[in-house]
């Protein structure tokens, strides 16, 4: 993250060319998703992609279902005009325009609105071996590099190991490393655990955790933007518009 925001800031500057720039925007826009996926904060199973699970006849969960799910279930009459004139214009008539002014109206507006401005903010720096971020995050690391994953702008470390202890509270569920679902040798096809359920699939959407994730990992793209692109007098102007 650190590394292509620099090249995007870069661009404003001068300095970095479109081509970097771009292919710079689009790794940053993927990290970003990356670090509010609970899922790709596993450490294992290639962020959890070689977990083989079932959801409605589909595999994919995370990525794809969850959200679809819920798309499909929001009436295509939420059409309550959003209080932000760019964000509304923005939207196209998609199927999921519902579902991004629900997120909006009923999430940041109301059920996170106290939350909001610590999403937007970043803690004191802290020095980390490289080894010690990615222990934390249950990844495996290669020592001898010194970093500093976070700092007063862009903090991945303090924003994705909200994401990384989701698994402990109910995304990653233990069955899927027990049998009869476990991939062994022995047992190379296992059958596939089906999340499509009341006590899975039902407990996310009441919690509304991948809602909350969606809007964390946008606000702080937004933000972060607004900070590379915008004029040094309206930097704040995001922040204080939430």
């Amino acid at each position: 993250m650190k590394n292509v925001t620099a090249l995007l800031q870069g661009w404003v500057k001068g300095e970095t060319s479109d081509d970097a720039a771009n292919e710079a925007l689009k790794f940053l826009i993927h990290f970003f998703g990356d670090a509010h996926q609970p899922m790709h904060m596993t450490g294992r199973e290639r962020g959890g992609n070689q977990v083989k699970v079932a959801f409605g006849g589909k595999q994919t969960t995370w990525d794809d279902s969850l959200i679809t799910k819920v798309i499909s279930t929001i009436p295509q009459n939420y059409t309550l005009p959003l209080p932000y004139p760019e964000i509304e214009q923005a939207l196209r008539g998609a199927s999921y325009d519902p579902y991004i002014r629900r997120i909006i109206w009923e999430g940041i507006l109301q059920k996170w609105a106290d939350e909001i401005p610590g999403w937007l903010s970043c803690p004191d720096a802290v020095k980390r071996t490289f080894v010690d971020s990615q222990i934390a995050l249950g990844l495996e690391g290669t020592t001898g590099i010194e970093i500093l994953p976070d700092n007063d702008v862009l903090c991945p470390y303090h924003w994705a190991r909200p994401s990384h202890d989701l698994l402990c509270d109910g995304v990653w569920l233990k069955e899927v490393d027990e049998p009869p679902y476990r991939r062994t040798d022995d047992n190379p096809h296992p059958p596939l655990l089906e999340l499509e359920t009341p006590a899975y699939s039902g407990m996310i959407g009441q919690r509304w955790l991948v809602e909350k994730q969606l809007a964390l990992g946008g606000l702080r793209l937004a933000g972060l933007f607004n900070y590379i692109f915008a004029d040094q007098g309206q930097r704040g102007a995001f922040i204080e518009e939430f």
